[in-house]
């Protein structure tokens, strides 16, 4: 047990420098803040992360502990990523995850399932994934 502990904590430092660094979706960790207005914060992912529940949930614990509470919106293309509302249709084929607590209360993953619709059709997939826990 003590070295999952230990294994988690070199994690959580490693996902920490590189935010400092300024990681971008090219490097590890491979996630970036992109930007931060009212209570929403988007994130560019790396999708070879999204399965990766434990990261996911840490992520979301970085940027809550240090973005407060709010809306957390993953895309998977920087320059997709919206800096503001309204998103655009183009904007919204890149965006692969949402948590809001003020409308669920876990990390939802986003399908597009019909891209030619206007806006694009989305799927919700409802995760046990929350800030600092994935189950």
């Amino acid at each position: 047990m003590k070295i999952k502990k230990f294994l988690f904590g070199i994690l959580v430092c490693v996902i920490i420098l590189a935010i400092e660094k300024g990681a971008n979706c090219e490097s590890s960790p491979k996630w970036k803040v992109v930007t931060h207005f009212g209570l929403i914060t988007t994130v560019c992912i790396d999708k070879n992360i999204l399965p990766d529940k434990q990261q996911i949930a840490q992520i979301l614990h970085y940027i809550e502990n240090n973005y407060g509470k709010g809306a957390i919106w993953l895309f998977d293309d920087e320059k997709f990523t919206p800096r503001g509302v309204p998103m655009t249709d183009e904007q919204m084929l890149h965006e692969v995850g949402i948590y809001d607590p003020t409308q669920w209360k876990t990390f939802q993953y986003v399908i597009i399932t019909d891209p030619n619709s206007s806006p694009p059709k989305q799927k919700l997939i409802n995760t046990d994934i929350v800030p600092g826990y994935a189950g």
